[in-house]
């Protein structure tokens, strides 16, 4: 299980990867609630998301879904971590939308793993997999 470390208003929180039942409930949350960019994320299995740059790039590109579904991320957010849901009204009175906004993407490279599988594909690609 892969983990998350983020923080929100000056409390640091681990986010736990869901199994691969619940994650893909999410990923049909996504779907539903925000379906430009659940698309692009799917449609993008070639991006390594493990890359901050390369992530910053994916959201700059359905920047505007982003931008007009902040309190959707929100949600989705809590939906994920159970963690955080636990402390939504400390979080939600203290916390800067760009904090959240820094956590979903965390929640993001959790949920949609392409980064490792591109990372797998390369090694084997290069041989150096069977080495």
């Amino acid at each position: 299980m892969r983990t998350a470390i983020v923080t929100l208003g000056g409390v640091q929180y681990t986010l736990n990867e869901l199994p691969s039942r619940r994650a893909a409930e999410w990923r049909k949350m996504v779907q539903e609630k925000l379906g430009d960019v659940s698309q692009l994320i799917e449609s993008a299995p070639g991006t390594d998301i493990s890359s901050g740059a390369a992530l910053a790039s994916l959201v700059r590109s359905v920047g505007s879904t982003l931008i007009g579904s902040t309190d959707t991320i929100v949600e989705l957010l809590f939906g994920y971590a159970a963690v955080l849901a636990a402390d939504r009204e400390r979080i939600e009175a203290e916390c800067y939308d760009s904090e959240l906004l820094n956590a979903f993407i965390e929640v993001v490279k959790l949920a949609y793993p392409f980064g490792q599988l591109a990372s797998l594909v390369a090694r084997f690609g290069s041989g150096e997999a069977t080495r």
